[in-house]
């Protein structure tokens, strides 16, 4: 059986958008000379360290502006403290990119190095390999 998929109903779907099933009439005034925002798109992230790379299937449906594709125009990946991590995201974002997504890569965390304790008892942590990282003592 096949199924209509549209953007909104996808997203619906998941509680992204909310769904109004009663709307009241407002007057609207729309001054089309004062321009408030500009909207470059619209999109969502993938951490392949969270949940996996998206498969190619996955990535057709993000990104491609077909039949039953969503036609996301942004993606974000993060950029992992560990370098030999980098390319985990790197099939997605290459991808998205041939298909006319702006591709956004931010730092998730400073590497260790720069971590500062907001405490004096500052604990280690893990990175997103597992990896104990323990914040630099302050020196004195």
């Amino acid at each position: 059986m096949a199924r209509d998929l549209s953007r909104r109903s996808v997203l619906a779907a998941v509680g992204a958008v909310p769904v109004l099933t009663t709307m009241a009439a407002a007057a609207v005034v729309i001054d089309l000379s004062a321009r408030r925002q500009t909207i470059r798109g619209f999109g969502g992230m993938t951490h392949a360290a969270w949940i996996g790379d998206l498969t190619a299937a996955q990535r057709e449906t993000a990104f491609g502006t077909g039949e039953g594709r969503l036609g996301f125009s942004v993606l974000r990946i993060p950029v992992p403290e560990n370098q030999a991590d980098w390319s985990r995201n790197a099939a997605t974002a290459r991808r998205a990119a041939e298909l006319g997504a702006a591709v956004i890569a931010s730092p998730w965390n400073p590497p260790p190095a720069w971590w500062r304790p907001s405490s004096a008892a500052a604990r280690p942590t893990r990175d997103a390999s597992g990896t104990t990282c323990t914040p630099p003592t302050p020196s004195t």
